[in-house]
Parts: structure tokens; sequence; C-alpha cells
């Protein structure tokens, strides 16, 4: 019996997998602060890297598509070996949602409740999030569309009117970081924003047309990867050298837009946008942390898992991570390598001891 009784369609799945890369319109000073003007490069290359996972993962897909990640580690490895590592992906997808959690508060208590206790944005946040996943993946994989088409509105909007800020030269010289600096960029960039696509394997048995799936994933980061690319450059070319000290490229850009004193303020189109899309990742990460809790545990019904899930993130999240500078050194430095051992390690890892598996089946036949 499936826990999950909604489907969701192949336009879905590659818009959704657009709006959970775009949403990270909030970190892309990270990334600014490693390359600087050739930040537009490692975006690039980080894609570009991302491609062979993306065909190791699906190669896993196909083997098992009725199933997600989680019931493949234990089918690959055993009952009590994949349990271990399923349970360990439990604690990565839960260490991702707390890290965006404590982003969306930072992000809503500077920019529109200053006053109001953190505890609280946190709680109200969680309890939306929370109700989502109740009504199933179906639900909130409907609202790609919607949030996807307000990206690509806030970008028609807001590109016209910053180009009197616009400055090429804010991209010279190019090529001038040290290597290292590029190395840690594109894997930054492989790891967070592109490679945590992979949490979309625990959606992947509930879309309807699976011989689609491989080509709608890779269609949704290229196109969540090129827009991300096409905000981050046009900031860097509006704010230039400032770019790499802000918290946020994107909202501070937008700031400078004032025409005539009638298109002011459209930093709260972007506040909403963001939230929106925030939204959107919250749900796809409590929803994994919550089905692999209940895959784990072999239940029937995962309605119940939700709230405790939703409760262990948030009081984490209001003691761990005190400063965004402690959560940008981590996304810098830690982050990538912790990240890698999930999304590429432990696939790689998986699709080897499968493929010898089978090896070893076919030759006893």
């Amino acid at each position: 019996m499936s826990l999950e009784k909604g489907r969701i369609n192949k336009r879905q799945l590659m818009l959704g997998v657009s709006c959970y890369i775009v949403s990270a319109f909030l970190y892309n000073s990270i990334l600014t602060n490693v390359a600087k003007q050739d930040v537009w490069l490692i975006i690039l290359l980080g894609f570009l890297c991302f491609i062979p996972f993306h065909f190791i993962y699906s190669a896993i897909h196909k083997r098992y598509p009725d199933l997600t990640i989680i019931q493949i580690f234990e089918k690959v490895y055993g009952k009590v070996l994949g349990k271990f590592i399923s349970f360990l992906y439990f604690y990565f997808f839960m260490s991702l949602a707390i890290i965006n959690l404590a982003d969306i508060n930072d992000f809503v208590h500077s920019t529109l409740l200053d006053t109001t206790p953190s505890y609280m944005i946190i709680i109200s946040f969680m309890f939306i999030c929370g109700w989502a996943v109740k009504h199933g993946c179906e639900g909130f994989m409907r609202l790609a569309h919607f949030f996807f088409a307000l990206v690509l509105f806030y970008i028609f909007i807001t590109t016209p009117l910053l180009f009197e800020e616009i400055d090429f030269s804010n991209l010279l010289p190019a090529f001038n970081q040290p290597l290292i600096k590029y190395i840690q960029g594109i894997h930054t960039t492989l790891t967070i924003p592109i490679g945590e696509v992979f949490v979309f394997f625990m959606l992947i048995p509930y879309v309807t047309e699976k011989e689609h799936v491989t080509k709608c994933i890779l269609k949704g980061a290229f196109a969540g990867a090129m827009i991300l690319l096409y905000v981050t450059t046009r900031d860097m070319l509006v704010l230039g050298p400032s770019s790499t000290v802000v918290s946020s490229t994107t909202l501070e850009a937008v700031r400078l837009i004032d025409i005539g004193n009638v298109f002011t303020r459209l930093e709260l189109i972007f506040t909403f946008i963001f939230l929106a899309n925030s939204f959107f990742k919250m749900s796809i990460l409590i929803y994994a942390c919550v089905f692999t809790v209940a895959q784990i545990a072999n239940t029937k019904d995962y309605v119940f898992i939700i709230f405790p899930v939703c409760v262990i993130i948030s009081v984490i999240c209001m003691y761990t991570f005190e400063s965004t500078g402690d959560r940008a050194i981590f996304a810098i430095t830690t982050g990538p390598t912790f990240s890698s051992i999930y999304l590429i390690l432990f696939p790689v890892l998986t699709l080897i001891v499968d493929t010898i598996k089978i090896k070893i089946i076919d030759k006893r036949k």
C-alpha cells in the first residue's frame, strides 16, 4: 500500500526542480563572495558538473522506477544497512530544512517583521509548510506553475528598470581569481543550489510519466541554473564590488529602483516571490524528512509524523546558527563537503554496489 495517493505530472516535476534551485536567490551573495566578478562562470560550470551525477541518479531510478531512494537503499544494501543509510539521509534532509528555515527567519526578521520574535516567524512558517505536506505532494507540486511564473514576472519587471544602473566594467577583470576559488565556487554551486534536486528522488515514484523523469529533472535544473546565473550576473553588473559584502545581491539590486517616485520599494515583490519559493522548497524538504521516517518505520500513514518532525526542525533552528555569518561560513567551507557525501558519494556507491549484485546474480543463473 502506497503512503502517497497523489500524483504529479512531468511539467510539475520540471518546474518544481526549477523553483527549488531558484530559491537560492537569497544565497547568491555566497557565490559572489567566492568568485566575485566571475560568479557567472562558476554557476555555469557548476551546472555542467551536475550533468554526469544526474545521469548516475537516473541510472538508479531506471532500475527501481517505483521506489523512493530510501526504499532503494534497503533493496541494494539489505534491511539493516539500508535503514542505517536511510537514517543518515533523514539527518541530511533535516539539516537542509534547518539551515533554510534559519535563512528564511533572518530574511523575514530583517525585511518585514523586525520586532516580531523569531520563534513566531519560525512556528508560523512551519505550520503552513506542515499543512501543505499533510495534503500530499500533489498539492504543493501543482503550485510550481504559479511560483515559476512569479519568478519570470519578477525578472521581466525589474530588469528594464535596472538598465541605467548596469555597468559592464563590473565584470572586469575576468578570470583573475586563484584556481582554488573557482574549485570552491564550482563545488558550492554543484552541491548546494543545484545538486540538492536529489531530494526529488523522494517524489519520482509518484510521477505519472516515469519515462520522462530524467529529461524533466535535467531540463528543470537547466532552467533553474540559467535563471540563477542571469539574475546573479545582472546583480553583479548593477552592484559591482559591493555585491560581495551584502547579504542578498538580488534584494540590494532591486532596492536601487526608483523611477520618478512611482516605481519604488519593488523589493517587496522580491520578498513575496522569495517567500513563495522558500515555502515550496521547505515543503519538499519536510516531505522528504517525513517520508524517510515513514519508510524506515514501514508505517501505513505519514500524517502523524509531520508534527514531531516540524517541532524538531523548529527547535533546532532556534538554537543553532545564531548569525547569518555562521551559516555563510558553513555554506562556503563545511557545507559543500557535507552535502557531497549524500549527493555524490552515496549515489555513486549505490550504483556500483547494485551493478556488482546484478552481475553476481546473472553469473549464478
